[in-house]
């Protein structure tokens, strides 16, 4: 990522897929944006990007972790928003720079795998409801939207 700290300017692609990442790995707003101000500062976001205390994170966070009154930023319907701009792409990304890439594919990988990880439990859930249902018993489980707000955005 070294790379990308010597740039002076990034697109808006750019910064929202680096916002989007920040983000996933539990970011505040407060420290992807410049005190007192609403738009995003490349200067800001590439400090984040090489700080060692993110990096940590990023090796340690596991994304799949429930996640219950978390901020609307926080949701993955809406960092999947700022991370996937219409006909962006991986290829696109690597035109920018390889360094880019990495970024991108970190936060489209880490999407998918909590994307497929919410509905791989709310099948689980649905089978065990059902089988109750059958067994003409009353289903007891905490509905899975109250114990994380991303499953109110999973069909």
């Amino acid at each position: 990522f070294l790379e990308l700290t010597t740039w002076v300017v990034a697109s808006e692609e750019m910064l929202n897929i680096m916002a989007a990442t920040f983000y996933m790995y539990g970011l505040t707003k407060e420290e992807i944006y410049p005190k007192r101000k609403s738009m995003l500062k490349w200067d800001t976001l590439k400090a984040i990007m090489i700080d060692p205390k993110f990096i940590a994170v990023v090796k340690t966070k596991d994304v799949c972790e429930q996640r219950k009154d978390v901020k609307a930023e926080h949701k993955l319907v809406n960092i999947r928003e700022l991370a996937s701009p219409p006909d962006f792409t991986e290829e696109k990304a690597r035109e920018i720079s390889p360094a880019f890439e990495v970024l991108y594919t970190l936060i489209q990988a880490a999407m998918s795998y909590r994307q497929k990880d919410l509905a791989t439990r709310k099948a689980d859930w649905v089978r065990r409801k059902e089988k109750s249902e059958e067994a003409g018993e009353e289903f007891k489980e905490t509905p899975l939207e109250d114990l994380d707000d991303d499953f109110a955005e999973v069909a």
